[in-house]
């Protein structure tokens, strides 16, 4: 896996996901960096699914996410969710 650093330097360009309808509009760009600012539980796997399809590396916004938060809960969530997609 890269480093962020690296895919910054590579990718300078980062998309922000804003509005849910977007999603296509980003999913056919050429960007390869994306940050997530909307949606909530049950719509994030779907959105990070179609970005990996494109090969976007995405990061999720989680204070912008319907029903989490920055707590620990939400970012221990997200790991788990990220594991069982890699497996």
């Amino acid at each position: 896996m890269q480093s962020i650093v690296d895919l910054l330097n590579q990718f300078p360009v980062i998309a922000s996901l804003c509005e849910q309808d977007k999603v296509d509009d980003l999913i056919l760009s050429h960007v390869k960096i994306a940050v997530i600012m909307c949606g909530n539980l049950k719509d994030i796997p779907e959105i990070v699914n179609n970005c990996q399809s494109r090969r976007i590396h995405s990061f999720i916004y989680i204070d912008l996410i319907d029903g989490l938060s920055s707590r620990d809960g939400a970012v221990d969530l997200f790991a788990i969710l990220q594991q069982q997609m890699e497996s």
